[in-house]
């Protein structure tokens, strides 16, 4: 399935233990659209935002929720978390891809297409989903600063993710 004028962003800190995925699209009825979730892996929430919907909301993540734990056992070929599913050629296009799936704790897998002749991620989908994510460029890496995070979470609660940090040191002092 594709969407036309679509575009994806996906930032990982794995150093910061967080992730933020930004979606913009063009939605029949709604115009242009914007979906941000931020995942803050050290403070256990995900926020999410949609304009299409006007809707923010913010949900507590499982105490054993770790974005970085979880990058470290996908590179890791000896934690179960990752599999080689061998060479593969894909319905999109003609060439040729190492597929590799990698297992989610708690949102099912990723099938990851990497180039025979380059071994850049190319292509990203979620297993049993009709969605395909194409990364022209491949993986970049990049050190992060707090702002690349930043996003209005909500209007009417613009403090709320500092007020939920301020709470969480809070209760580390009681500890």
């Amino acid at each position: 399935m594709q969407f036309m004028d679509t575009q994806a962003q996906i930032i990982g800190d794995s150093d910061g233990n967080r992730a933020k995925i930004t979606i913009q699209t063009q939605i029949p009825q709604y115009g242009y659209t914007e979906a941000v979730t931020f995942e803050d892996g050290k403070n256990h929430y995900v926020y999410l935002k949609d304009s299409a919907s006007q809707k923010c909301s913010v949900e507590r993540l499982p105490p054993t929720y770790n974005i970085t734990r979880f990058i470290e056992l996908a590179m890791d070929k000896y934690s179960g978390a990752s599999q080689y599913i061998g060479k593969q050629l894909v319905p999109w296009t003609k060439d040729l891809f190492h597929a590799f799936e990698v297992r989610f704790d708690i949102r099912g897998s990723l099938i990851l297409y990497f180039s025979v002749s380059t071994s850049q991620l190319l292509y990203i989908m979620i297993k049993d989903k009709p969605f395909v994510y194409h990364i022209p460029d491949g993986l970049i890496a990049k050190n992060f600063k707090d702002s690349d995070f930043m996003f209005d979470i909500c209007p009417m609660k613009d403090n709320e993710y500092q007020i939920i940090q301020d709470l969480n040191q809070f209760s580390k002092f009681l500890k």
